[in-house]
């Protein structure tokens, strides 16, 4: 029997109010928690990948480094470290973390409270998790600035969201 992941249902504040699977957390459009890490390389070049095409949510469209559901019991920061860990093969230390906000988004099965971090000087070329990312390569951030505005329909939600609140924050 495989066993379900379990998330938390919360509020637009992100206060929790019931464990439910993300099966149905899906299935009937609960808001539960997740986390989104930008990842920049020493050149200050972010990391962008391109989801996997077998992906139920949001398949072969590109986003920034890494994102992932906030399981049931964990709190963000830990997330981002499994995250960095299962898409990219990145050992990243819970200090690097610096976290950049929250904000909701929404697309065809999530209602997601995220919590936004970056982290910045890694070293180490990424290794893809073939079955969570088809495609990722290191990008400026003008170029993912003029990317996102010229052709936003090949990003995620999210990450649209995401790359604004952290660009205006220099």
């Amino acid at each position: 029997m495989v066993k379900q992941e379990l998330v938390d249902v919360v509020d637009e504040q992100g206060w929790p109010l019931r464990v439910v699977t993300r099966k149905h957390a899906h299935r009937f459009g609960l808001m539960h928690r997740a986390v989104r890490v930008l990842v920049f390389n020493r050149r200050g070049e972010v990391f962008v990948q391109q989801r996997s095409k077998t992906k139920d949510v949001n398949p072969g469209l590109w986003e920034g480094s890494l994102a992932g559901h906030q399981r049931h019991g964990e709190t963000p920061v830990h997330t981002a470290v499994r995250e960095a860990r299962e898409e990219l093969g990145l050992r990243i230390p819970k200090r690097a973390l610096r976290r950049l906000g929250t904000y909701l988004t929404r697309n065809a099965k999530d209602r997601l409270f995220y919590t936004l971090f970056s982290v910045k000087g890694v070293t180490k070329t990424p290794r893809l998790n073939r079955a969570e990312v088809q495609a990722g390569y290191w990008e400026p951030r003008e170029l993912v600035t003029r990317h996102t505005r010229t052709h936003p329909h090949k990003y995620t939600p999210g990450f649209l969201i995401a790359w604004h609140l952290f660009s205006r924050r220099k």
